[in-house]
């Protein structure tokens, strides 16, 4: 399917004065899609998993890409330079490696309450405009289906999304109350979290009744070196219904968005991007032989040879 693609349109939201820069994929053939809002983890900026975007809106989606306050590309002048200077310490050092000081520091920024209720506040600001409040470009907005809405995100992302699709905070989010965020039909975290971090407890994932689905790879652990099951906890503790879990073998941290024709992860990462489609069809457009689909592959793990993934998916009751 042809795109239009929307590259760098910058909105601003006159309630808190704050410029959203934003990337939109969608199909270049008017009609009313499914729109899925994707959230970029920390640092990172609206070029991230512009693949999977792609896919998606190729598939019949319209994909809004927003760049939160944390952007180091971009940076937002309500964030303070000493966060953004720890920040770039632990992107520099991905490679080589990060020290302890560093990594504590950057562990006690991502519960900071500030970054997750700016972008609570951006999604909220991007639904208003999906509704036609002017500020989005009109091809976008002509060609969104408001009433089937998904949510999605990577790494800090991710966090956001849980808490979008109802995880439970142990702390009053204001931001988190705004009634436009209920309005999401199911929602996809790409290495969330687990209890123990980021205002998440044990208690916070029984709250989680939309069709959910988490994926992690076996070797994508945390800003703390929890391990890929800490990241999975949501599909684990929420309550029975439709939620689905996937993990990549050999996948890291930011594996999740290969380029078609990678030797190493193209093959499972398109199968990967499949089994995505199979799950916005099912809960996005209602699809009953989606869910089949994904309930028979939940019935083939752990034994499922899906490429390089292990435990393909696996269903909830």
């Amino acid at each position: 399917m042809a795109l239009l693609e929307i590259t760098d349109q910058a909105l601003v939201d006159p309630a808190r004065g704050r410029r959203l820069l934003t990337r939109v994929y969608a199909p270049a053939e008017p009609g009313r899609y499914p729109a899925i809002i994707f959230n970029h983890g920390f640092s990172s900026d609206l070029g991230a998993f512009a693949n999977t975007g792609r896919r998606w809106a190729e598939h019949g989606h319209v994909v809004l890409h927003p760049t939160h306050v944390d952007s180091l590309n971009f940076p937002d002048a309500s964030v303070d330079p000493r966060e953004a200077a720890i920040t770039r310490r632990v992107i520099i050092g991905l490679a080589t490696g990060v020290d302890a000081d560093t990594r504590r520091a950057f562990v006690r920024l991502l519960d900071n309450p500030f970054y997750l209720e700016q972008r609570l506040a951006d999604v909220a600001f991007l639904l208003r405009a999906l509704r036609g409040d002017g500020s989005l470009d009109e091809r976008v907005v002509a060609r969104v289906d408001d009433g089937r809405l998904g949510m999605a995100g990577h790494s800090y992302g991710a966090y956001t999304t849980l808490v979008i699709a109802g995880a439970r905070l142990e702390r009053h989010s204001a931001a988190a109350q705004d009634p436009l965020l209920k309005r999401f039909k199911a929602a996809i975290a790409i290495s969330g979290q687990g209890a123990g971090r980021m205002s998440f407890s044990d208690r916070s994932f029984a709250s989680i009744t939309m069709p959910l689905f988490m994926i992690t790879g076996t070797k994508d652990t945390g800003a703390a070196a929890e391990t890929p099951a800490w990241r999975q906890q949501a599909f684990r503790d929420g309550p029975p219904g439709c939620k689905y879990s996937a993990v990549l073998d050999g996948f890291g941290h930011v594996d999740f968005d290969p380029v078609a024709g990678d030797s190493a992860r193209g093959a499972a990462g398109e199968t990967l991007r499949q089994m995505q489609l199979e799950f916005w069809d099912a809960f996005l457009r209602e699809r009953a032989e989606r869910r089949d689909a994904l309930a028979a592959r939940a019935a083939g793990s752990p034994a499922s040879k899906w490429h390089r993934l292990r435990n393909a998916v696996i269903g909830g009751p």
